[in-house]
């Protein structure tokens, strides 16, 4: 067997390469609202809005996500969950501004909470969605 670091000797299914399209256009999406999420503190966020904001991303994902819909039952069948995870793992900063987002326009949380350590919040999101950015731009 060869042994190079690196080296899949599996034959690569093209459903996954869809899978991993999918996941870095959602990546790229959640960084940029890594660096715009803190906008958001300085606007009075209701819950109306926050679910509206809510709503866009999650028509978002699936607009982006139609190669994938049409395949995931196949694909989802043929990896296992580790690979899934390593595939879907750059997309957290997605999930976890649309996690916040639907918590507050579903009313499980108040913007105020956020809005109270929006300081630390906004260095948070910001620096990191900076990073990651400089990361993919210096990486093409």
């Amino acid at each position: 067997m060869l042994d190079a670091p690196f080296f899949d000797p599996r034959m690569p299914w093209w459903f996954d390469q869809v899978a991993k399209d999918y996941s870095q256009k959602l990546a790229t999406l959640g960084k940029w609202l890594f660096v715009g999420s803190g906008a958001l503190f300085f606007v009075p966020l209701t819950q109306w809005l926050a679910l509206g904001l809510a709503g866009v991303l999650l028509v978002t994902a699936v607009i982006l996500g139609r190669a994938y819909n049409k395949h995931v039952d196949e694909f989802i069948e043929h990896t296992s969950l580790a690979n899934l995870i390593k595939i879907f793992a750059p997309t957290w900063r997605f999930v976890l501004m649309t996690s916040i987002l639907l918590g507050v326009g579903c009313g499980l949380t108040e913007w105020s909470f956020f809005a109270e350590y929006k300081q630390i919040i906004i260095g948070l999101f910001v620096s990191g969605g900076i990073l990651d950015l400089a990361k993919g731009l210096s990486s093409n």
